[in-house]
């Protein structure tokens, strides 16, 4: 429930993933932001999660609204599975301004456990999707050891540039050097945990590409496009962007490997399975696309 007194908002919520949301509407009352459209930033949008549970979403610029609001997908006494919107940094990094989920985790469940929850993955700032968090070191080195075992299994979605035929593997190894864009190497990794598999869904061409186009607000309708339901187990810096754009295949909307930057990058974190734990989250798109999405 909630309470609201004065300018503040108290959430009164005992559910598992209550610290995380309360702290990200306390944020946003703190930082006394006003959407364009002039509505207050307090309220809360309610959804139900898998099995009936109840997911109140803080909503306001800092960590997105409704839907695509930073969230608990799914919480074990070992690890919690986090929605992470496009434009909220994964990791706090020096001289870099912007808010981090791992800022808001620290604060969130800082007087839960011993230390904050660690960041298992990352995202790059425009992706959307899954970030797993360990609640322990155990849980850390028990995540580690499976994703040595190749245990690990992570899905993302994305729309690329192109008409994809048939299943990609993608195979050539990544040079991490520059902080700013990774490099693809014309030889192979030998490392199959740094390889990207995508699978077409769906290519979009014709009227039905440029309608397409039309609803994602592209300026420029591509000759084609493509759904693409992509696998990778570790996962290595931009791995999934280098890779598409290399084999001629950037992704819509990327403005560092693609053509035609947008105001979204069609890339989401849609799925993760570990031996004892997994999550799931469709990405926030329009209808057009999430038909095609499982």
């Amino acid at each position: 429930s909630l309470v609201k007194g004065g300018d503040r908002l108290e959430l009164i919520d005992r559910s598992p993933d209550a610290p995380l949301r309360a702290a990200a509407a306390s944020r946003a009352l703190e930082q006394d932001h006003t959407p364009e459209t002039g509505q207050g930033l307090a309220h809360q949008a309610a959804s139900h999660g898998e099995g009936g549970k109840r997911i109140a979403q803080a909503t306001g610029p800092a960590w997105g609204e409704g839907p695509n609001a930073v969230h608990v997908i799914r919480q074990s006494d070992r690890f919690a599975a986090l929605f992470k919107p496009a434009g909220l940094h994964s990791v706090e990094l020096k001289n870099r301004g912007g808010d981090s989920l791992e800022e808001l985790l620290a604060e969130t469940w800082q007087d839960r456990f011993t230390a904050p929850p660690m960041l298992l993955n990352r995202l790059d700032l425009l992706t959307s999707g899954i970030v797993l968090a360990a609640f322990s070191q155990d849980a850390l080195r028990q995540y580690q050891d499976w994703e040595q075992a190749q245990q690990v299994r992570k899905t993302y979605y994305a729309l690329v540039h192109g008409a994809v035929a048939a299943a990609l593997r993608l195979t050539r190894r990544l040079d991490m050097d520059s902080r700013i864009k990774t490099r693809v190497l014309d030889k192979e990794d030998p490392d199959s945990a740094r390889h990207t598999t995508a699978r077409p869904l769906i290519v979009f061409s014709g009227l039905e590409g440029a309608a397409l186009a039309a609803s994602l607000g592209l300026e420029t309708a591509p000759e084609a496009m493509t759904l693409l339901e992509i696998s990778i187990q570790r996962g290595a810096r931009h791995q999934i962007r280098a890779h598409l754009a290399d084999a001629g295949h950037p992704i819509v909307g990327d403005h560092l490997y693609g053509r035609h930057p947008g105001r979204v990058m069609y890339l989401h974190h849609a799925a993760i399975s570990l031996p004892d734990f997994d999550a799931q989250c469709p990405p926030p798109w329009p209808r057009a696309l999430l038909e095609y999405v499982k």
